[in-house]
């Protein structure tokens, strides 16, 4: 397990603490997972040729996660709708991508990212059967916090509730800290507060790779063998989703009639301004493989046979 610091390093300075306090402090267990603990646990990534659906404005942002451990969402299949309208932010825009594959799931696993990249995943999301196994062990470990922590004997769901009511929060109308139990009366300073909250981040994180680990057969076993390349059942409004990162890109795809004739009021989009689009798109290529396709449909024939090419090498 690694200390505090050590987490700091992972994930790359102190704005961390925010976000993961959020997801630490649930009351249902939210499971961590970045490049750092995977290699721990499971030895290393699968590392294959996916998705990502993106808008023309987050380009840029996009290329900028070429090799880093930042993790983002993919896929392998979706609904063609998906390429142009976007899964959560806009799309028009698909990266052909290799990247590390950290988890994957044969729908979305509602994966929420923090500030720095780091994805949580709640155990509502994952296969029935893994669920079940993690979520108890996860609610032991909690209980386990709990009573570190000076919290009462509790065990299940409750343990989950009380841990979420010992965050220490600050009350901007008393200037004071505490938990939440305690009405954040003004017992702790914010800097005794600060180091109470880093090392209950820490030993969250640590319980929960605890639990990963003493599970990780039955997870790895299952969501390193399920990257649907099956096209033909993805026409159903619905789309796997793989969290990956450590990407290099291959190409850009492009849907002409969502970039070109979108609201001028979307940032990144032409409102049928031709001249404006084609000038754009020269400068992509400049940087960039670009392939045009002239809407959703006519892309999806060319994302079946990459499929097709990497079927049965996903393992």
């Amino acid at each position: 397990m690694k200390s505090f610091k050590g987490y700091l390093t992972e994930r790359e300075g102190p704005a961390w603490l925010k976000s993961a306090s959020d997801m630490a402090f649930r009351k249902e267990p939210m499971i961590p997972v970045s490049t750092p603990i995977f290699n721990r646990i499971f030895g290393g990534s699968l590392r294959t040729t996916v998705f990502h659906i993106t808008t023309p404005a987050s380009i840029n942002a996009t290329v900028k996660l070429q090799g880093k451990k930042k993790s983002i969402s993919a896929f392998t299949v979706a609904d063609p709708r998906y390429y142009s309208e976007g899964i959560a932010n806009g799309g028009g825009v698909v990266f052909e991508i290799e990247a590390d594959i950290l988890i994957s799931a044969p729908q979305d696993l509602m994966s929420q990212p923090d500030k720095t990249g780091r994805r949580w995943l709640e155990t509502g999301f994952l296969n029935r059967r893994i669920a079940t196994a993690v979520e108890k062990d996860a609610y032991d470990a909690i209980a386990k916090l709990v009573k570190k922590y000076g919290g009462p004997r509790v065990s299940g769901v409750k343990a989950a509730h009380e841990w979420a009511n010992m965050r220490p929060i600050h009350t901007p109308s008393t200037g004071g800290w505490g938990e939440i139990d305690d009405g954040a009366n003004p017992t702790m300073t914010r800097k005794e507060a600060g180091r109470l909250l880093q090392k209950m981040i820490a030993d969250y994180i640590d319980a929960m790779e605890g639990v990963m680990s003493k599970n990780s057969k039955l997870i790895s076993d299952y969501y390193r063998s399920v990257i649907d390349r099956k096209m033909s059942i993805r026409h159903d409004g619905s789309w796997n989703e793989l969290v990956v990162n450590n990407i290099n890109i291959k190409k850009v795809m492009l849907t002409r009639d969502r970039i070109l004739n979108d609201s001028a009021t979307k940032v990144g989009y032409f409102a049928g301004d031709e001249d404006a689009y084609e000038n754009w798109k020269m400068k992509l290529a400049r940087k960039f493989t670009v392939t045009e396709f002239p809407n959703a449909d006519a892309m999806e024939p060319y994302i079946r046979k990459v499929n097709a090419n990497m079927e049965g090498q996903d393992k």
